[in-house]
């Protein structure tokens, strides 16, 4: 509290007390300026109580214990060589620090960010080897149905060049192919599994032992699981003492989201080369015409309104609109998905073969998180400034992903 008492003499600062008086009863127009010595003393007190309560919660995370996980790379050998590309430099930085991270007692709580279509994916899955490598399981959850059935997608093939057992966990399951997928992850013959967060974290899935938990709700099922609301009875080396599993948080949205996810974690970034994608305003006629040029040439182009349907209450472009004027300019090539269909049909228009394709949020655009379409060349968002800036940096990295 010594550095406090500098900045109130530097400062020139009244006390706590006098500050708030004179911060909530202005006697001038300059006293609702956020530099009035009062106003900055308030703000100072707050960010000294935020940096405090977060230096204890790094504090606690740092010395709750876990499990040293150490795996003696002979799947990820075999991972790396299945990969059409070679991992990036950061990229590499970044398995080597969670490796380093897991093999120590302590438990591992990580961030791992960068930006969209940098390659956090196939990080996250070589850290989940880890986890089999040492004997364990791993799990990797997806914020949407429709990205945790990507994800297996892609993973899929790398876990098949492993060796490993790989589930996919939803809430569209059929009862016969969840108890499987439950009774493969109770007694560890599923090694890993790649599900919706909503599904993997209740209280019916069980683990034998799970080493890592990674995706954006990471968080979620290491907090419920050393509850033991997920994962009971079996699991005896993860949660059954008083050590905890292994977590992993992916992010990419640093602006607003990231910065306070860094408070209370290990943060490391895998950024990888990736093609521009530069924005520019144009009138919608001069958008038409692009689209058509994308369509000759086999691109895809996903085209986002702010509404689902007209309003009475706004005047804004929706989609159901949108699509039927696309649709009479490219007879067969639109389609249309937004956030009322149902996951079978968003799933069916995703890998149909439109290249046009209409797309709305509700309450977010269904294509903001994690969608991966390398053939996506182009997209186009009318009324950008309904959405907000994380969103349409989310947008963009739908875009630009092949080669």
């Amino acid at each position: 509290m010594a550095g406090r008492g500098v900045n109130l003499a530097r400062n020139r600062w009244a006390d706590w007390k006098s500050a708030l008086a004179q911060a909530h009863a202005p006697a001038e127009e300059t006293d609702l300026s956020p530099m009035q010595p009062a106003r900055a003393r308030l703000a100072f007190d707050e960010l000294l109580a935020s940096q405090l309560a977060i230096a204890l919660v790094r504090h606690h995370n740092r010395s709750v214990a876990g499990h040293a996980t150490k795996g003696d790379g002979r799947l990820r050998q075999l991972t790396l060589a299945a990969l059409p590309f070679e991992l990036t430099l950061s990229q590499q930085i970044a398995v080597g620090e969670i490796e380093a991270d897991l093999g120590k007692p302590e438990r591992m709580i990580r961030l791992l960010q960068g930006d969209v279509g940098s390659g956090k994916t196939v990080v996250a899955f070589l850290a989940m080897l880890i986890g089999v490598e040492a004997g364990a399981q791993a799990a990797l959850m997806a914020p949407t149905e429709l990205l945790a059935r990507q994800h297996h997608a892609t993973v899929a093939p790398l876990a098949e060049a492993a060796g490993v057992r790989l589930a996919l966990l939803t809430g569209r399951d059929s009862q016969k192919q969840k108890k499987e997928t439950l009774k493969g992850l109770a007694d560890g013959s599923i090694h890993l599994v790649v599900g919706h967060a909503c599904a993997v974290v209740q209280e019916d899935v069980e683990f034998a032992d799970l080493a890592l938990a990674s995706g954006r709700r990471a968080a979620s099922l290491r907090r419920a699981s050393a509850h033991g609301a997920v994962v009971q009875g079996p699991c005896r080396r993860s949660f059954g003492d008083d050590r905890h599993a292994h977590s992993e948080h992916a992010d990419a949205r640093g602006l607003w989201r990231s910065r306070r996810l860094q408070a209370d974690r290990e943060a490391g970034r895998p950024p990888a080369d990736r093609q521009p994608a530069p924005s520019r305003w144009s009138a919608s006629a001069r958008v038409v015409d692009g689209v058509g040029r994308q369509i000759a040439a086999d691109g895809r182009v996903y085209w986002v309104c702010p509404l689902i349907e007209e309003s009475e209450e706004v005047d804004l472009a929706n989609v159901e609109e949108r699509f039927g004027q696309l649709s009479a300019r490219f007879p067969g090539k639109v389609g249309l998905l937004h956030g009322r269909l149902k996951g079978a049909e968003r799933e069916a228009t995703m890998a149909a073969s439109p290249t046009v394709a209409c797309r709305s949020w509700s309450p977010r655009p269904v294509i903001e998180v994690g969608v991966d379409v390398p053939a996506a060349t182009v997209m186009v968002i009318e009324h950008a400034e309904r959405f907000g800036l994380a969103q349409l940096h989310q947008l963009r990295g739908r875009v630009g992903r092949g080669n």
